[in-house]
């Protein structure tokens, strides 16, 4: 990799794409930055410029975040954020059956589980309909919506899959303790409530 796409603030405060060639001592990797057990395997340091020669401006400010592809990326992180929910509570359901099966505290948090996650893949699917049907037409509230559907699935199993399970797979199953610790780095990546007012000020602000 000679050259990167960088996002940085120009003077005037503005977001923009930079063309940064990356042959500059001024640029350093910083290993052992990333301090996770979440997503460690996406070996993601930091990077240190520093009196670094920047090529042109690629875009115009806003332009990168404003466009309909970045929104449709949005959809597809929590697609991901989906999944990693989807293969906690599916792991969690074959530990139950591996054991001595399940009480009736624990078959609730299943199945408020699986409405949670039967709602947002409603949602997933909505949407992608959308977009495939219409590429050029603005679907930044449906992506917002999904987003926050998926954040608020992925909380709940949070909150209940070591309700269900107890210390054991998070301690003794390597898979399960890493998704776990995976899903939650990445569903950060939601702006929690910053992102709810946004979209609630979208709602607000739409016209009749």
């Amino acid at each position: 990799m000679d050259r990167a796409l960088v996002v940085a603030l120009s003077v005037e405060g503005e977001s923009s794409l930079y063309d940064v060639p990356l042959d500059q001592a001024g640029i350093v990797r910083v290993d052992d930055s990333w301090q996770a057990v979440g997503m460690d395997a996406s070996d993601s340091p930091d990077v240190i410029f520093e009196d670094v020669a920047v090529g042109p401006r690629i875009d115009a400010p806003g332009f990168s975040t404003g466009r309909r592809g970045f929104w449709w990326g949005g959809g597809g992180v929590a697609a991901v954020w989906y999944g990693g929910s989807l293969g906690l509570v599916e792991r969690t359901t074959d530990y139950l059956r591996a054991g001595q099966g399940a009480d009736e505290h624990q078959l609730a948090h299943v199945g408020e589980l699986r409405t949670s996650l039967a709602a947002t893949e409603g949602l997933l699917r909505r949407t992608a309909a959308a977009i495939d049907a219409d590429p050029k037409a603005d679907v930044m509230t449906e992506v917002w919506l999904l987003r926050a559907s998926t954040e608020q699935t992925a909380r709940a199993v949070a909150d209940r899959v070591p309700r269900i399970v107890g210390p054991t797979p998070l301690s003794r199953d390597r898979g399960f303790a890493q998704l776990f610790a995976d899903l939650q780095v990445y569903v950060r990546q939601h702006h929690a409530e910053r992102d709810y007012a946004a979209l609630g000020r979208r709602f607000l602000e739409a016209t009749a």
